[in-house]
């Protein structure tokens, strides 16, 4: 059960990994530097709480944020092949697999409905993008906040939950800003849905957002005492967390 779980969060952890690329001739040393440099990729492919990386706005925008979205994808799996083994590798895999179908998605018809839907929307995306960085900041830090805990129930309904409290966050955040309004949120939750849904039913069970259960659990917060220990995104603190299940 522990093994499929943090088989199943590892996907999740994955959905981060898309953000940042590394150049295409980079050199994995498999070490820390690298786990960083994977961190801020990951937090680029995220886009969703970038104040440096904009929603493409128009079709030639789209066109340009598809090309470097897959290209991000490809030194993903570059990253996977030179320093994940095992389990790890084999969910990366998986994981990779689903980020290429979401963005084909969108990508490869840009006449459908849910591609100009996301480029409407794209205006109140990058007009939010600080409340949105707020948001994933958070989350990075809920995380953080357990990884040392023995405790791998408290740790499991702290990440799921803590994902469900994202969505929260995003609703709060987008309050009152500019070109945003309640179906434009709700296009950028389920473009956060669409990486995450199917990992996260399965290993989160009854901790999720049509569910109660998450009322009831106390989320565990540690204010961090200094930011710059946060990383850029929670791919490296997640990748811990699940190593410990």
């Amino acid at each position: 059960m522990q093994s499929f779980a943090y088989t199943s969060i590892l996907l999740v952890s994955i959905y981060c990994c898309l953000t940042e690329a590394a150049t295409p001739s980079i050199r994995w040393k498999c070490d820390k530097a690298d786990e960083k440099r994977m961190d801020e990729m990951v937090a680029k492919l995220m886009t969703f709480g970038r104040t440096d990386v904009r929603f493409p706005e128009n079709t030639d925008e789209l066109k340009t944020f598809c090309k470097s979205t897959m290209e991000l994808v490809g030194k993903l799996e570059d990253y996977k092949d030179k320093c994940l083994k095992g389990q790890t590798k084999q969910v990366v895999s998986v994981a990779i697999y689903s980020i290429k179908n979401l963005f084909n998605q969108y990508c490869k018809n840009r006449n459908a409905k849910r591609t100009k839907d996301l480029v409407a929307s794209a205006k109140c995306a990058n007009a939010a993008s600080q409340g949105y960085l707020k948001c994933n900041n958070d989350y990075t830090e809920l995380l953080m906040a357990v990884t040392s805990s023995k405790d791998s129930k408290q740790k499991l309904a702290q990440l799921c939950c803590g994902y469900v409290e994202v969505f929260k966050c995003v609703s709060e955040k987008t309050r009152g800003v500019k070109h945003c309004n309640e179906e434009y949120v709700e296009i950028h939750k389920n473009f956060v849905r669409g990486i995450f849904e199917n990992s996260v039913n399965v290993m989160c069970g009854d901790y999720n957002e049509s569910s109660d259960k998450c009322d009831s659990f106390k989320l565990v917060r540690k204010p961090l005492k200094n930011s710059r220990s946060r990383p850029p995104s929670y791919f490296s603190v997640l990748i811990k967390l699940l190593m410990s299940l």
